[in-house]
């Protein structure tokens, strides 16, 4: 019963989110003249996602049942803390996906405004873009207002319960801990988008959690209490050797050049104790669910992901044990994956 109660808050959560998804074509519509595409262009498509959706919320509530993370993380989501504050910010959100396709009419990737060029002085280039063709990238407190609601709208509410895939095998690793004496990092946290809920699933473990983004890290602060957030950069991480029990990622691979995710994966098997679990998060490659890889073949077509192409054609799993690691489980949901391994 309990399983069924929050399958349906997750369904409900969903239908919010496509239904929006249904709007914003218009907004390519009113900003280029370009015919809108509507989510069920390809209706078999559509079909195989929504299947593999259901399965997802499906997943996500029987590992709450199971107690591997708390009912509360459906809370998080501002639609359901917050939803007049959900409602006030889609004419931001329509705003801003009319400007994204000016900018992909333009091919223009690198259009920021002057708070934004003043924040990426010293970034490594390939991060100093407007990924997705959002406004100001990842630069900007802008972005990072707008960022959760547009990759919500995107995945059809999907996004959180696919972040929430890299907790199980944690969990399983460490024998359902609530996180009592083990030190975990986060690389790419972003806004806290991912770490709230791996605060709730690990309450009692020291946190720390790194990005770029100044921006996005302001907001992360505000959001997630008891975690210590800073400055960083995944391939050149400041800590010592064997510091960590557990390195973790959420989507932050496929926005990387290929030697780049090679060194992320080389430091954080550097950073993990020899007794520790790398895990990650990240969109679906090529092979992973082949009714899914015509989508993967047309994301970097309509969104500008310039890595992600080649990101989809080498599979992380053969990066990782190639990094030193020994694969110890994996899992997919909808559009993401999830991948756990210990240093051999």
């Amino acid at each position: 019963m309990q399983s069924s109660l929050l399958f349906g808050v997750s369904w409900l959560r969903s239908s919010i989110f496509t239904a929006e998804s249904f709007i914003m074509p218009f907004a390519d519509l009113l900003a280029t003249g370009r015919a809108p595409r509507l989510p069920i262009y390809d209706l078999p498509l559509f079909l195989k996602a929504r299947s593999a959706l259901r399965k997802l919320w499906r997943d996500d509530a029987k590992r709450i049942s199971q107690g591997i993370y708390p009912a509360t993380v459906l809370l998080e989501n501002e639609l359901t803390r917050d939803p007049l504050a959900h409602l006030q910010r889609l004419p931001k959100i329509f705003k801003d996906a009319m400007e994204a396709s000016r900018r992909r009419k333009a091919k223009t990737t690198k259009a920021f405004s002057a708070k934004a060029k003043k924040a990426a002085a010293g970034l490594p280039e390939y991060y100093a873009r407007n990924f997705h063709f959002q406004k100001d990238g990842y630069l900007s407190p802008d972005s990072a207002e707008l960022y959760d609601h547009q990759v919500d709208v995107l995945f059809a509410g999907a996004s959180d319960a696919m972040r929430r895939l890299v907790l199980a095998p944690l969990k399983h690793h460490f024998a359902g801990s609530d996180g009592e004496g083990l030190k975990f990092l986060e690389i790419g946290c972003g806004a806290g988008s991912a770490t709230v809920f791996l605060k709730a699933a690990f309450p009692k473990a020291k946190i720390t959690a790194v990005d770029l983004s100044k921006p996005y890290l302001a907001l992360a602060k505000k959001r997630v209490k008891g975690v210590k957030f800073q400055e960083g950069r995944g391939e050149k991480l400041a800590f010592k050797a064997g510091q960590f029990d557990a390195v973790i990622s959420v989507f932050l691979f496929h926005e990387l050049p290929l030697e780049v995710r090679k060194s992320v994966l080389k430091e954080s098997r550097r950073v993990l104790k020899k007794s520790g679990v790398f895990a990650f998060a990240d969109s679906l490659q090529l092979g992973d669910n082949a009714a899914l890889d015509a989508p993967l073949k047309l994301f970097p077509v309509e969104f500008h992901e310039p890595f992600y192409t080649n990101y989809i054609k080498h599979p992380m799993e053969g990066l990782i044990e190639q990094a030193g690691f020994h694969l110890l489980e994996s899992d997919l949901g909808f559009f993401a994956k999830a991948v756990a391994a210990r240093p051999r």
